[in-house]
C-alpha cells in the first residue's frame, strides 16, 4: 500500500471510530459522503503500485527505505516478500510495509 493509500485508510479508520463512538454526534450525511469518497478504496485495499524491477532489486539486495528510514531486511524476510509480491502483483515496497505490519501487529495476538 502507498504512503497515501495508508493515510487515506488512516483518516477513513479514524472517522469511522469518530462515528461509532457512543458520546458523538456525527451526521448521517457526514459518514454517507465519508464512505461514498472512499469507496473504491475499500472495495479493493490491496490495489496499490504494481511490481517493479527497481523495487524488488533494492528489497533482494536487503536494503529498502520506508518512511525516511533505511532498513535491513533478513534472507527469510526477503523471501516473503518477493513471494507475496508474486502471488498477489503487488509491489515490491509495499510487500515489505505489509509484511512488517503484520510481524508488528502479530504480538497484539500472539497467545
Amino acid at each position: 500500500m502507498s504512503n497515501q493509500g495508508a493515510r487515506t485508510h488512516e483518516h477513513l479508520w479514524k472517522e469511522l471510530q469518530q462515528a461509532c463512538s457512543v458520546s458523538a454526534h456525527y451526521p448521517a450525511q457526514q459518514l454517507q459522503t465519508l464512505l461514498r469518497a472512499h469507496k473504491m478504496s475499500m472495495l479493493a485495499p490491496l490495489s496499490s503500485l504494481p511490481p517493479n524491477p527497481e523495487d524488488r532489486q533494492c528489497v533482494r539486495k536487503g536494503e529498502v527505505v520506508l518512511h525516511g528510514h533505511r532498513r535491513q531486511l533478513n534472507e527469510e524476510f526477503k523471501r516473503q516478500c518477493l513471494l507475496l509480491s508474486d502471488e498477489l502483483s503487488l509491489n515490491e515496497l509495499t510487500c515489505v510495509e505489509l509484511l512488517r505490519e503484520g510481524y508488528h501487529q502479530q504480538t497484539r495476538y500472539d497467545l
